[in-house]
């Protein structure tokens, strides 16, 4: 009798055990996502040095992009996703703005670093998810000015001369649906730093990033 009630006794604690070991590599769950997304850019320049500051202009354009984001679950609610996308931006500039607009083409790789929060974890029936980080955005296209829109003459001392900078910061808050495999929301990007390089003895002002896109991914 003393030994049956010794191996119950282990067999629970060796249940428990186990129990507590599948509940631990739940809450670490490495999770896999795909996405691509496609919105609204806003390309703000003017003068000035900061992204708040009054004496700006912005164009509207289109962003598209794909990537693709490895997550890490700390608990049900709480997870951390490191990812990598190519993004084009481009800026579609109304007839009467033309001559003041610098036309942007633009190209990036952004990796983000996103904070999440769900509101319910692997729900069968889906879930919330909101979340913000930083992201850095590296330039994959070269860009240069030119005599566009007349704006700059021929042989301007800064023609062909790079526009914008290597890389660039932002702040990236999100929302979405999620399902077991699906996920689709919204995402943006606020940029924080002023992209526009500066050459000594020609004002080319400053120019903050944004967007706002629509996303559809992927996740297992």
């Amino acid at each position: 009798m003393k030994k049956i009630l010794i191996l119950l006794t282990a067999l629970t604690m060796f249940g428990a055990i186990d129990a507590n070991a599948q509940e631990d590599a739940q809450f670490k769950k490495w999770e896999h996502n795909f996405y691509v997304s496609t919105g609204l850019l806003i390309d703000c320049y003017g003068g000035g040095s900061s992204f708040l500051y009054d004496d700006r202009r912005c164009d509207n354009g289109v962003t598209v992009k794909a990537g693709y984001g490895l997550n890490h679950y700390f608990s049900e609610k709480y997870s951390l996703m490191l990812g990598a996308a190519i993004r084009g931006d481009l800026a579609l500039v109304e007839e009467e703005k033309e001559r003041d607009s610098d036309c942007d083409a633009l190209g990036f790789l952004d990796i983000p670093l996103i904070f999440q929060w769900h509101f319910v974890k692997n729900n069968a029936n889906g879930n919330w998810m909101v979340g913000i980080g930083p992201m850095v955005s590296c330039r994959t296209y070269k860009d240069t000015y030119q005599n566009y829109g007349g704006r700059w003459i021929p042989d301007h001392p800064i023609e062909d001369y790079e526009k914008i900078k290597s890389a660039y910061f932002s702040l990236t808050p999100c929302a979405a649906y999620e399902t077991k495999h699906l996920r689709i929301g919204i995402d943006a990007s606020i940029g924080l730093s002023n992209v526009n390089i500066s050459y000594p003895g020609h004002d080319t002002g400053n120019k903050f990033l944004h967007n706002i896109c629509a996303t559809f991914g992927v996740r297992f």
